[in-house]
């Protein structure tokens, strides 16, 4: 919650580029979660509400949230991130491009 939105300018400057941003909500709040998404998240983002025990966890070894995890073109996860450090590990990550 307190995270996210300091994705948009992230987001908004190297879209262009092809960066995309996946978010996966913990199921629990489906009202909640609908209403954070419209007021809190970058237009374009695609948003997903999802049972812990489904595959975007378990594929991206996810145990704890939030949890942040940077996935180049071809699928190779190249960082894993926490919410602190996400803002600056995206920047060290993305302003070679």
């Amino acid at each position: 919650i307190e995270t996210l939105p300091k994705l948009i300018p992230i987001w908004e400057k190297y879209q262009s580029k092809g960066l995309k941003i996946y978010t996966v909500a913990a199921k629990n709040d489906n009202a909640m979660w609908i209403d954070f998404i419209k007021k809190h998240t970058g237009i374009g983002w695609t948003n997903v509400m999802e049972d812990q025990t489904n595959s975007s966890f378990g594929k991206y070894s996810i145990n704890s949230l939030p949890s942040f995890v940077l996935i180049d073109k071809q699928g190779k996860i190249v960082s894993r991130m926490v919410a602190n450090d996400v803002v600056a590990e995206l920047q060290k990550w993305l302003s070679p491009l």
